[in-house]
């Protein structure tokens, strides 16, 4: 038998000995074409889904300008996490590093078990990280904003989950409590971008929303709503086109959020898109457009709805709820 042969023969009896566990080789150093689209260079959108396009990968490098002064410099984190099974103790901890020197530590203030970094790029060109602690069922403990602000470190702009979830000191919030961070997109404005946040509503179920942020001199606001929001397809995933909702029972759309006046009824069987939401007085408001292109306020009930007959929850067929 030939040499070339015989190498063949050997590799392939050796790959059939080693059990299979989905990824044969992990090469986090090596940047694939995938990674480097992912890392702010041109076509990136030709590859990556928007709910990856901004995420860092621990231990990948990424050119990043984060001081703004148009030059990038190589990027990258490791995570430092404490997982202390024996006594129950989690912190979520990483290191943020700077051409391969320690820039920045983070550790968490909430029950955590690790972190979760993106990147965004302003219009003008200067890029921050968005750091999410990730605890119980991926909820997020934490949304920091982190802005390099001088040459020496990052520093903490804001907590994007407290500014925009409810809590008990918070209540005027937009968002529930039980709101995740998706991922982060940035804008065609100055000094904005825009999180995704995944959220329930009693109408609804899970629906995913855009708010949008500005970043000043006093720190990071959220803007007005009303705010954008998707529908989840059964997968879990989001349904870039499919954006019909199919009512289970009669609805009564108003013209305005709080207004008495009827905009139109939805029939049961009958499919609307929902467009934004909005909030009047601590109540949301779904801004709701039937087949004829009618627009009007479908309120959020105020307590979840169940049908024992159909087994269905909330105001649509669609609707999905966790757990």
């Amino acid at each position: 038998m030939k040499k070339k042969q015989l190498l063949c023969v050997l590799l392939t009896g050796i790959m059939l000995l080693v059990p299979y566990s989905g990824v044969l080789a992990e090469e986090p150093e090596i940047q694939t074409e995938e990674l480097t689209l992912a890392s702010g260079v041109e076509g990136e959108e030709a590859m990556i889904s928007r709910f990856d396009r901004y995420v860092m990968t621990e231990g990948q490098e990424y050119e990043l300008d984060l001081d703004g002064d148009g030059k990038t410099e190589t990027i990258s984190y490791k995570d430092t996490s404490v997982t202390d099974e024996d006594n129950g103790n989690y912190q979520a901890k990483a290191e943020i590093y700077r051409n391969g020197e320690l820039l920045f530590s983070l550790e968490s203030s909430e029950y955590s078990y690790y972190w979760r970094l993106s990147y965004c790029t302003m219009k003008d060109g200067k890029t921050c990280l968005l750091a999410a602690s990730v605890s119980d069922n991926d909820w997020t403990a934490e949304l920091l904003l982190l802005s390099q602000e001088d040459e020496d470190s990052l520093t903490i702009v804001g907590d994007l989950a407290e500014l925009s979830r409810k809590n008990s000191e918070t209540s005027e919030n937009f968002l529930s409590g039980w709101a995740r961070f998706g991922y982060v997109s940035p804008s065609e404005e100055e000094n904005q971008f825009t999180v995704t946040w995944s959220d329930t509503l009693r109408a609804t179920g899970i629906v995913e929303a855009d708010l949008t942020y500005e970043l000043t001199e006093a720190g990071i606001q959220l803007l007005e709503p009303p705010y954008k929001i998707y529908r989840l397809g059964m997968d879990g995933e989001l349904n870039g086109e499919g954006q019909d909702w199919t009512a289970w029972q009669e609805l009564d759309v108003k013209k305005e959020p709080g207004s008495e006046e009827t905009a139109y009824t939805v029939a049961p069987e009958e499919k609307v898109t929902l467009l934004e939401m909005t909030q009047l007085d601590g109540t949301t408001w779904l801004l709701c457009e039937n087949a004829d292109g009618e627009q009007g306020w479908l309120q959020d009930p105020e307590e979840f709805q169940y049908d024992e007959e159909s087994g269905l929850y909330g105001y649509f067929k669609e609707a999905l709820f966790a757990g």
